[in-house]
């Protein structure tokens, strides 16, 4: 994970999705994760549902979040640690860091930690995407005037997004275990315990389902994909075999 301090007040973090969790101190955070590319499952305290690239995510403090992908899945995040008291919200231009916590104050209102939104607007996708590549050039290779290039593109994202959020589209919480996900599981551990060879194929023909989209299921329940699952039902097995010989 590489990251800037922009004048101790707020961090640009850019990495992979499993990053996100290697820093226990960022749940105390606001947050806005910007998926680079990528998708796979997002989990929000107790809900779950499918993330793809382009969405973005505002998470509050102590607010339980992580990505599970499917492929690997590039981030760029925005944290910061308080937003201001401030009387009355401004949605206006971002021209200083006052601003800025102004707009960032508006947005969160605006939204709630278990939402997540897409860019509608082409152009202001485009610029949104444009903004995080430039800001991402100059945090790999720091400059004298990167501090000042970083500095006025995070202020043109931030008011950027604001504008945008009246008219995003918002992704609601939804369950993403297909029908079938448990009556599989149970067909794996029944198979295995047996001896029984179980491949994806004879799941698939079995449950007439393609294995990709149960894999995401999978993944939200168990946090494996289902190949993955089946290797480690079969490590346990042979480990639990072996602790009763020697018992």
């Amino acid at each position: 994970m590489q990251k800037f301090d922009l004048q101790n007040e707020l961090y640009l973090l850019r990495g992979e999705a499993e990053d996100l969790e290697n820093v226990s101190a960022w749940n105390n955070h606001f947050r806005i994760v910007f998926v680079r590319g990528g998708n796979g499952t997002a989990v929000l305290d107790e809900d779950s549902f499918n993330y793809d690239t382009g969405n973005i995510f505002f998470i509050k403090p102590r607010h339980k979040f992580h990505l599970i992908p499917l492929v690997k899945t590039g981030i760029f995040a925005v944290n910061f640690k308080h937003l201001p008291d401030a009387p009355a919200l401004s949605a206006g231009p971002v021209d200083c860091f006052s601003n800025l916590y102004k707009q960032l104050l508006h947005i969160f209102v605006k939204t709630n930690s278990t939402q997540a939104i897409g860019i509608n607007v082409c152009t202001d996708y485009t610029a949104l995407d444009s903004l995080i590549h430039l800001l991402i050039i100059e945090m790999d290779d720091i400059q004298k005037s990167s501090g000042e290039i970083i500095k006025n593109a995070t202020f043109l994202l931030i008011n950027i997004l604001g504008r945008n959020l009246s008219e995003s589209k918002q992704i609601k919480t939804e369950s993403v275990f297909h029908p079938e996900i448990d009556s599989i599981l149970i067909y794996i551990k029944e198979q295995l315990s047996k001896d029984n060879k179980v491949d994806l194929r004879d799941i698939g023909n079995r449950f007439n389902v393609e294995i990709g989209s149960i894999d995401r299921s999978m993944i939200a329940k168990t946090g494996l994909s289902l190949k993955k699952y089946i290797v480690k039902l079969k490590m346990d097995l042979f480990k639990n075999r072996l602790l009763k010989v020697n018992a």
